[in-house]
């Protein structure tokens, strides 16, 4: 039979050198679910006879197809292929196999602008914030599969979202794009859509402490003003656990927790610790200042 082109993912994985722990760890996956996978480049009836053939027949590990939902055997384009290879090249677009970064579902769709992926469709299945920055991992159909695959920094315009409010969200640093939104409803107090759709990303991971106890104490006041009481109470304890017991605020972060407390506690003690601290620290943080004037308007109980 005339030699045909194929691509092995494991044995071309099995070359790649790994730049990080991370990366090995991403590699490993990858390899433990193709390593089975033989793309053959060819017609249809040459990879038939590849199938029938004695040897294939008679050996011990045995070719067969990988069948799509239709039950027919799955064709690959060479587009699709070579993408696929581009990715594994590339350390800034990992494929991550199962859930690695949690369970959490987002759902929105997303439509791609990243290479190699330009124009692809897909869902959000994971977000995690790492100095700011969202890292997605979106599911879509490849191989005749549903794989997961991440990219580590998505930059403004990469991805397009159905939804024009929470691509806003998505783009560049999110916590800030979070506080923003929060700020306005506090400003206006009827208006909760926007709440609602900064709500939806509650379960995301934070990987900085500080920007962690920021985007818990966002999440205690779309909790508190979305009436979510029993998020609301947890909320309320996590924040309590980082904070000092005497509630004095010696940074903005405790500042910022503090004012969250506030909005979801209306209790003016909380409001007076806050006025103190920005009185004391005159460089505290702009966004700090214009938290805390919104809900110091909000009424004490």
């Amino acid at each position: 039979m005339t030699p045909v082109q194929y691509f092995i993912p494991y044995l071309f994985l099995a070359k790649h050198q790994a730049t990080s722990q991370e990366d090995a760890e991403a590699i490993r996956q990858v390899r433990n679910v193709l390593h089975s996978y033989v793309f053959i480049q060819a017609p249809a009836e040459r990879v038939q006879q590849l199938v029938d053939s004695d040897w294939n027949r008679s050996g011990v590990s045995q070719l067969s197809y990988k069948r799509s939902y239709g039950g027919e055997p799955l064709q690959i384009s060479d587009d699709e292929l070579q993408r696929f290879i581009a990715t594994l090249k590339n350390s800034q677009l990992r494929y991550y196999v199962g859930q690695p970064l949690g369970d959490f579902v987002v759902g929105d769709s997303v439509t791609l602008h990243i290479e190699p992926w330009e124009g692809y469709h897909a869902t959000i299945s994971n977000i995690v914030l790492r100095s700011g920055r969202a890292c997605l991992t979106v599911r879509m159909e490849l191989f005749g599969s549903i794989i997961p695959i991440t990219f580590p920094d998505v930059k403004e315009g990469e991805v397009s979202i159905d939804d024009p409010g929470r691509e806003k969200l998505l783009s560049g640093n999110l916590i800030s794009n979070f506080e923003e939104e929060v700020i306005q409803v506090l400003g206006n107090g009827r208006d909760t859509a926007p709440l609602q759709r900064i709500y939806a990303y509650r379960d995301i991971q934070v990987d900085n402490p500080d920007d962690l106890q920021r985007f818990t104490a966002l999440m205690l006041i779309c909790a508190q003003l979305l009436g979510d009481l029993e998020a609301r109470n947890a909320y309320i304890k996590r924040l309590g656990k980082w904070l000092p017991e005497t509630n004095l605020p010696r940074t903005d972060t405790e500042a910022y927790m503090l004012t969250a407390l506030f909005v979801a506690l209306r209790n003016p003690v909380l409001r007076d610790y806050v006025k103190a601290y920005l009185r004391a620290t005159p460089n505290h943080s702009e966004v700090l200042h214009r938290l805390f004037a919104k809900a110091k308007r909000l009424r004490c109980r």
